[in-house]
């Protein structure tokens, strides 16, 4: 349970984050005028919370160790990018009004920013485990 709380708070960070600087980024390519309205914040608050959670819990596969790594990588991006699409053409992130292009131009986006942030932590996870191999390594020797 704690180790789901830890995953989920990581998670709901991360995409918070990530939205908050997207707005920042939106309101100064627009100079100024990024405007929401009818409640647009509010389900895009909404909308982040969900898919923070589609990518953070289906992350707890890397768990299971009968899984093959690319299973548990597919079974983590596939559930979270998945949700993210869902949300997505829900909350009204996917730019429908430039038609099929836009669409499909969202969705590769959103594919290389996912893979890069799961890049990002596969590397940094890579990194810990071998800073703590070493000080097991150093432990031993002693």
């Amino acid at each position: 349970m704690n180790k789901l709380f830890k995953t989920i708070l990581t998670g709901f960070s991360l995409g918070c984050t990530i939205f908050t600087l997207c707005s920042v980024l939106f309101d100064a390519i627009g100079g100024g005028t990024f405007l929401l309205e009818n409640w647009s914040l509010t389900k895009m608050a909404i909308g982040t919370v969900i898919v923070s959670l589609g990518f953070s819990i289906p992350s707890l596969a890397y768990d299971n160790e009968r899984l093959s790594r690319a299973l548990q990588v597919f079974i983590h991006m596939g559930i979270g990018c998945t949700i993210m699409l869902i949300t997505a053409s829900f909350v009204g992130w996917i730019p429908t009004n430039f038609g099929v292009s836009g669409i499909a131009i969202f969705v590769i986006v959103e594919l290389i920013a996912a893979f890069l942030i799961w890049f990002g932590f596969s590397l940094y996870y890579k990194k810990e485990a071998e800073r703590l191999n070493e000080q097991i390594e150093k432990l031993s020797l002693k």
